[in-house]
């Protein structure tokens, strides 16, 4: 009984995280999940060349995928960083990051195997 009650209470702190984070240099789709209403959702564009681009706070009312649009004109080639903090009470309670190359060649990843293929795959 005593071992039960100290997993109660210690999953609340896991909670609440950013659990996935995509972006490009036009959108950034963030998933948070738990308890996070009246949290907030920082997100910072930076490049190591420029910084930091911009940045956007949302004022959470659950848990979802919130999605933001980049205002970037003109940008260079070259790799960007988009991350997103969990705030709550002035706390980073989770943060997520990723990377990504804007520009250049990028191979076509197109693969056809069978073009007869029936519904099993055969």
């Amino acid at each position: 009984m005593l071992t039960i009650a100290l997993i109660v209470v210690a999953s609340p702190a896991h909670a609440q995280e950013v659990t996935e984070i995509y972006s490009d240099l036009q959108s950034c789709d963030v998933t948070v999940r738990g308890d996070v209403a009246g949290s907030l959702l920082q997100l910072a564009l930076t490049s190591p060349k420029e910084g930091t681009i911009q940045t956007r706070t949302l004022p959470l009312d659950g848990p979802g995928t919130w999605v933001v649009k980049w205002e970037t004109a003109a940008a260079p080639e070259g790799p960007y960083s988009a991350c997103a903090s969990l705030i709550r009470d002035g706390e980073v309670l989770s943060e997520r990051c990723t990377d990504f190359y804007y520009g250049g060649r990028v191979a076509i990843r197109f693969d056809v195997r069978d073009v007869h293929a029936d519904h099993r795959g055969a």
